[in-house]
């Protein structure tokens, strides 16, 4: 997921309708933070089932 946000971010530049570009590299970076959160609680599940 968050190279595939990295990937819409780098290739936003090319676009040339601001608007556009604005809105896509807005969702991506708000798709990786919702990506990192949703690790984070996958990793404390899992951190929490194999020391219990």
């Amino acid at each position: 997921m968050l190279g595939a946000g990295l990937n819409v971010r780098i290739n936003a530049k090319d676009l040339k309708d601001a608007a556009m570009r604005e809105d896509y590299v807005s969702r991506a970076k708000a798709f990786a933070e919702q990506a990192v959160r949703a690790e984070a609680e996958i990793l404390a599940l899992v951190e929490a089932t194999v020391t219990a």
